[in-house]
C-alpha cells in the first residue's frame, strides 16, 4: 500500500472512530436529559397528589365542621358530608362546579387523575376500645360484642382473645411497658392492628364493616348504624331492627326518644357523633392504575375538626365498596 493510501485509510478510520465517540456521547446526553426529566415528572406528580390530597382532607373538615355548625346534636346519612364525591377531576373538585340540569357530563381524558372521596360515621360502628373499663373489661359491652359476634356467626373463643389480649394491652400501657411476666401487645388504633391480638383474618374481615377503633368511649349513633350493629346494640331481633331503620329513614331520630326505646341508654346510644372516617382516592381516568388512596380519622367538636391519624394505603389495597371502581362511567361533582 502506497503511502497515501496508508493516510487516507488512517484519515478515515479516524473520522469513523470520531463519529462514533460523538454518537455514544450524545446518547449519554440524551439519556441523562430523558432520565432527568423522568425523575422531575415523577416529582411533579407526586407533588400534585400530595397538594390535592391535602385540599381533600381540607374540604372534608370543612364539611363535617360546616354541619356540626349546622345542626349539632344530630347525625345521619342524608346529611351533605355523608354524599360522596366520585369521579371528580382536578378542575371540578377545585371549583366545585355543579352540572347544569340536563346538561351532558364534560368528557374526561383517560390521562386525567380524577377523585373519589367518602366521608362515613365511625360511630355508626362498634367502638372496639369500648370493651375497655379501667383495668379491666366492660361488661355491658362485652355483652353487646358476644351478640355480633355470634350475629356474624364468630367463635366465641375469638371474642375472648380479643378481649383478653385487649386487656393485656391496656394493662401494658397504663404500666408504661411490659409486665414483669411477658411483653403485653400494643393497643390497636385501625382494624389491621388486631391482628396484633391473635385474631384471625378471616374474624378481622368479617369484623371490619361493624367496628372502629376509636380514642374513648363512644357511643353508637342509631341514625347511622347497620342493621348488625343495632341488633347487637340494642338486643332486638332483626325484623324489630329493620322496622327501627325504616322509621330513621323517614325520619332520622333527632333525640334518643324519637327511635322509641322501651330503655335507651345514652352511655351506649346516640343520635349524634364526633368521629368521622375520610377515605379518598386518586385514580387515572383510564383505569390502568391506582395513583394514590389515603385514610384517615376525624374528630370533632363543634365547628372545630382535627386529623387524629391519616394513613397512605398500599396501591393493592382493597378499595371500599362505598367508593367506585375506576371503570365506571357515571360522574359527580362535589356539593
Amino acid at each position: 500500500m502506497s503511502r497515501p493510501q496508508a493516510q487516507q485509510g488512517a484519515a478515515i478510520l479516524a473520522a469513523l472512530l470520531t463519529v462514533a465517540l460523538v454518537a455514544g456521547v450524545s446518547v449519554a446526553a440524551f439519556w441523562q436529559q430523558w432520565r432527568s426529566m423522568e425523575v422531575e415528572h415523577n416529582q411533579r406528580q407526586q407533588l400534585q397528589s400530595q397538594w390535592l390530597i391535602a385540599g381533600a382532607m381540607d374540604w372534608a373538615r370543612t364539611r363535617v365542621g360546616e354541619d356540626g355548625a349546622r345542626s349539632p346534636g344530630l347525625d345521619h346519612n342524608g346529611e351533605a358530608w355523608a354524599e360522596p364525591v366520585q369521579a371528580a377531576s382536578l378542575s371540578e373538585f377545585v371549583q366545585r362546579r355543579r352540572p347544569l340540569a340536563g346538561a351532558q357530563p364534560e368528557p374526561v381524558r383517560s390521562d386525567e387523575v380524577l377523585l373519589d372521596l367518602q366521608i362515613s360515621d365511625a360511630q355508626g360502628r362498634l367502638n372496639v376500645l369500648n370493651l375497655l373499663e379501667g383495668q379491666g373489661l366492660s361488661p355491658p359491652w362485652l355483652a353487646v360484642f358476644g351478640r355480633l359476634f355470634a350475629i356474624l356467626g364468630l367463635p366465641d373463643a375469638e371474642l375472648q382473645r380479643l378481649a383478653g389480649q385487649l386487656r393485656l394491652a391496656n394493662l401494658g400501657t397504663l404500666s408504661g411497658g411490659a409486665t414483669p411476666s411477658a411483653p403485653s401487645p400494643l393497643v390497636p388504633t385501625r382494624q389491621a392492628d388486631l391482628a396484633w391480638l391473635g385474631l384471625a383474618p378471616a374474624t378481622i374481615e368479617a369484623l371490619s364493616p361493624h367496628i372502629s377503633l376509636l380514642p374513648g368511649p363512644s357511643p353508637v349513633n342509631l341514625n347511622t348504624a347497620g342493621a348488625p350493629v343495632l341488633q347487637a346494640v340494642l338486643n332486638m331481633p332483626l325484623a324489630q331492627v329493620q322496622q327501627l331503620m325504616a322509621k330513621r329513614q323517614a325520619r332520622p331520630f333527632a333525640q334518643l326518644a324519637d327511635a322509641g326505646l322501651h330503655t335507651p341508654n345514652d352511655q351506649m346510644q346516640s343520635v349524634s357523633s364526633h368521629f368521622f372516617e375520610v377515605q379518598l382516592r386518586l385514580w387515572r381516568a383510564s383505569g390502568a392504575e391506582l395513583a394514590r388512596q389515603e385514610h384517615a380519622l376525624l374528630q370533632r367538636d363543634g365547628e372545630d375538626v382535627r386529623t387524629l391519624w391519616q394513613r397512605r394505603l398500599p396501591s393493592a389495597a382493597l378499595t371500599p365498596p362505598a367508593l367506585r371502581s375506576p371503570t365506571s362511567t357515571t360522574h359527580r361533582s362535589p356539593p
